[in-house]
């Protein structure tokens, strides 16, 4: 149940969830309309409207640069529709707070710089592995 701000009337969302492994170990994360249940009785003194979600998100190992390097591609596809007359900055205010859980995920799970470390040593490693000759005017540049 989601409660506008007035003059939008509250909506009601009723959504299946199906999780599923593939064989290559990702994950298919899936939500669909459930028109089984009837609407609830209004507690509020304005109409419930039964709004509309469905979409699908893919999770996804991406083999990493050192074995123990672990990494995944997350894809994010939904459709919503809140049915019925809603104001252009309400639904402003709506998509962004519901990304907000996204951008939240990602900064929990974010590893950009521990990442970029390890492939700075391995960079580091390389060049000292392999001795570079340089000219007398390369290195007075």
């Amino acid at each position: 149940m989601k409660d506008y701000p007035w003059p939008v009337n509250p909506r009601k969302f009723v959504v299946r969830n199906v999780w599923v492994k593939l064989p290559d170990g990702s994950f298919v994360y899936t939500w669909d309309n459930h028109d089984g249940i009837d609407t609830v009785k209004n507690l509020y003194r304005r109409a419930l409207i039964k709004g509309m979600s469905k979409g699908f998100a893919t999770i996804k190992s991406i083999p990493g640069l050192a074995e123990n390097d672990k990494r995944c591609e997350i894809t994010w596809v939904c459709k919503a529709d809140l049915r019925g007359r809603v104001p252009q900055h309400i639904m402003n205010a709506s998509i962004h707070k519901a990304l907000s859980v996204l951008r939240t995920v990602q900064d929990i799970y974010n590893r950009d710089d521990e990442i970029d470390v390890v492939e700075r040593k391995k960079l580091v490693a390389l060049i000292k592995q392999n001795q570079q000759h340089y000219t007398e005017e390369e290195v007075s540049e």
